[in-house]
């Protein structure tokens, strides 16, 4: 029986994870939002950042070098668009934090980056991976096992 590490993070920081500099963005549109209200179901107002926690992240982040970026949602032009609902009308879709990832994207050095929300495994960019079920250790990551 191995044990398991469970890391909280803030919405935005940077970290020293295993000696590996990393950035951690969080955050992302529910595109699910209005079923979840009907539904009587879940749904934080917070779950993306506001405008005062991304000029804050923006500030930290933007510019420079990391082992690793690990964030919920992807920068905006590595958007798997092949995995998008089709019962959604990606027109009242909020992709205000991909395209600030996208920012911070165009200006960062990083190694690897990491996201998730869409459920999916795949690469996204030539150092920008999804991750959903496929789990892997920071090690791997970062011997370029995925």
């Amino acid at each position: 029986f191995s044990s398991i590490n469970i890391f909280y993070f803030k919405m935005w920081g940077i970290y020293n994870i295993k000696s590996l500099r990393t950035a951690v963005l969080g955050g992302a549109y529910s595109v699910d939002k209005d079923y979840r209200l009907l539904m009587g179901y879940n749904w934080f107002p917070n779950e993306q950042m506001n405008k005062t926690e991304r000029q804050l992240a923006y500030k930290e982040i933007a510019g420079g070098h990391f082992d690793l970026i690990l964030s919920h949602t992807c920068p905006y032009d590595w958007r798997p668009t092949w995995l998008f609902l089709s019962m959604i009308d990606q027109d009242k879709v909020d992709n205000s934090t991909e395209k600030f990832f996208q920012e911070i994207a165009n200006i960062t050095e990083f190694n690897k980056w990491y996201c998730g929300h869409f459920h999916d495994n795949t690469i996204l960019f030539k150092n920008g991976y999804m991750l959903f079920n496929h789990i892997i250790t920071l090690d791997e990551a970062m011997k370029g096992k995925y």
